[in-house]
């Protein structure tokens, strides 16, 4: 069974490399998105079953991330709440981890991690797991993030 995988990262280097690293797997990039615009449009499209979103943005010509990655997770949360949602990033701080959570994410996992821990992540998180970075590379039964979530079948 092949997932429907959205993926939002202002990086277009990074979109690549997750295409390439999810190539020859069950989970298919059906949309990418560079722009918080982009990203809201493509999360409400009914094919998508799972979404990959970058916590971290850049802000213009800013060097320092900015919180497009929360305000992005809290809007689409508010359209679309039972869309698995996947967080992403370089940043490790349990703040950061527990925004997420609380903004309804399924998961978060950290851009360092190998091929098997994402693509285990991404399917877990579509069966209707919760995946946080101390269960990065096993996954765990857990109740839907989201009150009212209907739980996925496993793939």
């Amino acid at each position: 069974m092949t997932i429907a995988l959205l993926v939002v990262d202002d990086h277009s280097l990074i979109r690549a490399a997750v295409r390439e690293v999810l190539a020859r797997t069950d989970l298919a990039i059906v949309a990418e998105a560079a722009t918080a615009a982009e990203a809201l449009r493509l999360a409400l499209e009914p094919q998508v079953q799972v979404m990959l979103l970058d916590l971290g943005w850049l802000d213009g010509e800013s060097s320092v991330p900015s919180e497009v990655g929360l305000e992005l997770l809290e809007q689409i949360r508010s359209r679309r709440a039972e869309l698995p949602i996947l967080m992403y990033s370089g940043r490790s701080e349990p703040a950061y981890v527990r925004r997420c959570r609380e903004l309804g994410a399924r998961g978060y996992v950290i851009k360092g991690a190998g091929k098997a821990q994402l693509v285990s992540a991404l399917n877990a998180v579509y069966a209707g797991e919760q995946v946080w970075p101390d269960q990065i590379g096993r996954r765990e039964q857990s109740r839907p993030a989201m009150a009212g979530a209907p739980a996925r079948p496993p793939p």
